[in-house]
C-alpha cells in the first residue's frame, strides 16, 4: 500500500556569496539561523561563471576534517589535488566523494585548460557529517567519471543520476562512508515523479535551474531554493513547474545522526575541545599525512 506523500516543512533562501574574483556562491545553509539539517552540513551552488582567456583565479584550498564532502561539476572542469599527494581532473559531468576523515587539505581549481582558454564553471558541492565512530578513518577521495554514473529513466522527460546510494534497484557504484542517498533530479516538459523515502530519513531538495512542484501539495520552489520535508509521510513528489522551462533538482537524504555538532567553518567534531585539536593538528601540517 502506498504510503502518505511529504508536507513541506520549509522554505530555505540561498545567502549570496564570493569566494574569488567574483565567483558566486548560493549556499541555502549553513545560515546564522540554521547551521545544519542533520546529518546534512552544507550545500554550495558555484556559479555559473564564465571567464575570458587567462581570467579564471578561483580555486579554494581548505583543510577538512570530520566530515564527507561531493563535488559535482555541471560545466566545465576542474583540477582537485589535496596533502596526501592526490590529483584528479573532473570534467563536465563527473563526480568527486572525499571522505575527510582525520584531516586532509584540499584544493579544487579551475583546469589548465579553462584558464588558458576560458569559458564557463558551474559545480555543486555537498558536505554531510559523519558519525562519530566514523571520523578517525585516513581521508579518502573516489571519483566518478559522467558514464559510470547510473542514471534511471522514469519517463522520456524524467530522470536522476544516483550520485550516492540507490534507487529503483539501481545503486551508485560505491557505497560512501556518511550513508546517504545523493539524486541529481532533471524533470523536463509536464515531466514529474516520486521518490520513495522513510519517514525516519531526513531530506532535503535543493533547486539547481527552473522551478519546482515539491510534496503533498505542489509547494513552487525557484532556482536558488531549498525545502526541508517534513517527516510525515514516505514519498516525495517532484514535478516541473506547469508554466515554466526544465528543471534540476538535488535531493539529499538520509539518516539523522543525532549526535552533538562542534564546527568552527571546515573543522567538524563533537566538542569544541575536538575543534581545537583539529586546529592545533592542522597548523603543525598533520593534515593528510600517515
Amino acid at each position: 500500500m502506498r504510503g502518505a506523500a511529504r508536507s513541506v516543512d520549509r522554505v530555505l533562501g540561498a545567502i549570496q556569496d564570493e569566494e574569488a574574483r567574483g565567483v558566486g556562491v548560493r549556499r541555502p545553509f549553513p545560515t546564522p539561523t540554521l547551521e545544519h539539517i542533520d546529518p546534512f552540513l552544507q550545500i554550495d551552488h558555484v556559479g555559473p561563471v564564465d571567464w575570458e582567456p587567462g581570467e579564471a583565479s578561483w580555486g579554494p584550498e581548505l583543510p577538512l576534517r570530520g566530515f564527507a564532502t561531493a563535488t559535482l561539476v555541471l560545466d566545465g572542469d576542474v583540477d582537485l589535488s589535496d596533502s596526501t599527494g592526490r590529483r584528479e581532473h573532473l570534467g563536465a559531468g563527473d563526480l568527486a566523494w572525499r571522505d575527510a576523515g582525520t584531516g586532509v587539505v584540499a584544493r579544487e581549481l579551475p583546469s589548465k585548460r579553462l584558464r588558458a582558454r576560458g569559458g564557463r564553471l558551474h559545480l555543486l558541492r555537498v558536505w554531510v557529517n559523519l558519525p562519530s565512530a566514523d571520523k578517525g578513518h585516513a581521508p579518502e577521495l573516489r571519483v566518478l567519471a559522467r558514464d559510470r554514473i547510473p542514471r534511471v529513466a522514469f519517463a522520456p522527460h524524467v530522470s536522476a543520476s544516483v550520485l550516492a546510494g540507490e534507487l529503483s534497484g539501481v545503486r551508485a557504484p560505491f557505497p560512501v562512508r556518511a550513508g546517504v542517498r545523493v539524486l541529481l533530479v532533471e524533470l523536463i516538459a509536464q515531466g514529474g515523479l516520486e521518490i520513495a523515502a522513510p519517514a525516519t530519513r531526513q531530506v532535503v531538495v535543493y533547486v539547481v535551474e527552473g522551478t519546482a512542484r515539491v510534496g503533498r501539495e505542489r509547494d513552487a520552489i525557484h532556482a536558488g531554493q531549498a525545502v526541508v520535508l517534513a517527516r510525515d509521510g514516505d514519498r516525495v513528489p517532484l514535478e516541473v513547474d506547469g508554466a515554466g522551462a526544465p528543471c534540476r533538482l538535488l535531493l539529499l537524504e538520509g539518516s539523522p545522526i543525532g549526535q552533538p555538532v562542534a564546527r568552527f567553518g571546515p573543522f567538524v567534531a563533537g566538542t569544541m575541545d575536538e575543534v581545537q585539536r583539529a586546529t592545533n593538528d592542522y597548523r603543525a601540517g598533520q593534515f593528510g599525512k600517515p
